[in-house]
């Protein structure tokens, strides 16, 4: 939808005053103060005196490289970096939102929510990859809706290198290179075109957006010999493969695994024996013995003498699919048990987010006084049936299928590598909040029909 440019300079004057409120509230809450994290130093160690050492290393190069162009003494600039590339991404989002023919109070509704979310407020001042790729995935979605709208080379070109740069900053967004042909495909079968050419756009897609990843994982094998993102990972499903060890799965080991299995099992013992830990395999107990189980099998690999990342990657992945194939209930289990617990983190995340919740109060105290207005029979006589037309329908389900797509496959390697942490889930939600608006849309239309 083309914006006249009265309209256009009034969005962008708006916008401008949402982005300054944002900023304001971050100098409010001290948000523009910089914070190390845990993992903070190990992006500080990435060394670059080679491309062997870089490629090497356990984090991936773009906030390492980040960081050493900023130094020690310009650090403090990082929340306002975060800032700019956020506003940007919700900004780009809403973009290719209007041009993709959505209506503009959706582009509204969807910037606004990406703008203030848990991701972006919870991690704007730290010296961490969560905020930095979930602004540049935003991007990356607007830049699909864009060529959605006018597929031209140029578009398609952007957006392999938006979703190869998200996956350069966290390797955990490596998901995008499934979801932009899925959605892509989704999309354009919702606004009519045929399964052959829909499907014909959408191959075409993965396979652009998958090249530069692969041409990075080639550079990685023709470098350091191992053919992935990054030498990591391995570790975080450790921490939960290890819970399902005993001695009958040691047994039915052999050579190596069977003898790191071993050291594994009575390093985990010894601690449990000694330590005040849950005991049990309910979900809570399995995450709070996770972390500590994550840097037992670290230490271990260090006394062992393991010191080449791209070595201890290949032993914790041999482990963990060792223990998977002999302990496939047990993990079955664990993933399901971790979904339920990553849907309740999302929508407890959502409703006590300050904004969200403030939304959430309004609503309720809307469907209540209109409830009271309306009977609920005519409100649904009034809802849009089965013929609805395919711009109705595409306009109504454009977001909420992206961000169904979104959460879905995003969550897909949290849950099968690790325990669901907050920060976690709240990255790969951050569509859901807006596309439950959009979803209500229909039932505050209908209420506004049926008006006696």
């Amino acid at each position: 939808m083309a914006l006249s440019q009265p309209r256009f300079s009034l969005y962008i004057g708006s916008w401008a005053v949402a982005a300054l409120l944002l900023l304001g509230w971050m100098h409010k809450t001290s948000r523009c103060q910089v914070q190390e994290v845990p993992d903070t130093q190990s992006y500080r160690d990435v060394s670059f005196a080679s491309v062997s050492e870089t490629l090497l290393a356990k984090r991936t190069p773009v906030l390492p490289a980040l960081l050493r162009v900023l130094g020690r003494q310009r650090e403090s600039w990082l929340p306002w970096i975060h800032w700019g590339i956020h506003v940007f991404g919700s900004a780009w989002l809403a973009t290719g939102m209007l041009a993709s023919g959505l209506p503009v109070w959706q582009a509204w509704v969807v910037a606004l929510t990406t703008l203030v979310c848990c991701t972006f407020t919870g991690n704007v001042n730290l010296i961490s990859t969560d905020a930095l790729a979930c602004s540049v995935a935003l991007i990356s979605i607007g830049q699909l809706l864009l060529w959605l709208s006018s597929p031209t080379t140029l578009r398609l070109t952007l957006l392999s290198l938006t979703v190869l740069l998200a996956i350069l900053i966290r390797p955990s967004y490596i998901f995008l290179i499934g979801f932009a042909p899925l959605v892509g495909l989704h999309l354009l079968r919702l606004r009519g075109a045929s399964w052959r050419a829909a499907f014909g756009q959408a191959w075409w897609v993965g396979m652009v957006v998958a090249a530069p990843v692969i041409a990075y994982c080639l550079t990685r094998f023709a470098s350091v010999g191992h053919f992935h993102i990054v030498a990591y990972g391995s570790l975080n499903l450790a921490g939960i493969t290890s819970q399902f060890l005993d001695e009958s799965v040691v047994a039915e080991m052999s050579g190596d695994e069977a003898q790191f299995a071993r050291y594994v099992l009575a390093a985990r013992d010894d601690w449990m024996r000694g330590a005040e830990v849950p005991k049990g395999n309910s979900y809570q107990a399995i995450e709070e013995r996770w972390h500590p189980l994550m840097l037992m099998v670290s230490r271990i690999q260090n006394d062992l003498g393991a010191t080449n990342a791209v070595d201890r990657e290949r032993q914790l992945a041999a482990f963990n699919r060792a223990v998977i194939v002999r302990r496939p209930r047990q993990y079955a289990v664990w993933v399901a048990k971790a979904i339920r617990q990553a849907m309740r983190i999302l929508f407890t995340d959502m409703a006590l987010h300050p904004p969200f919740l403030a939304f959430a109060i309004a609503a309720v105290v809307g469907l209540l006084v209109c409830s009271s207005v309306w009977p609920a029979g005519r409100v649904l006589a009034a809802l849009p049936g089965e013929q609805m037309p395919t711009s109705s329908r595409f306009q109504l389900a454009a977001v909420p299928v992206t961000a169904a797509w979104y959460f879905a496959l995003g969550l897909a390697p949290i849950v099968l590598s690790s325990a669901p942490l907050g920060r976690f889930v709240d990255a790969v939600g951050v569509l859901v909040p807006a596309s439950l608006l959009i979803l209500l849309a229909p039932f505050a239309r209908a209420w506004r029909r049926s008006e006696p």
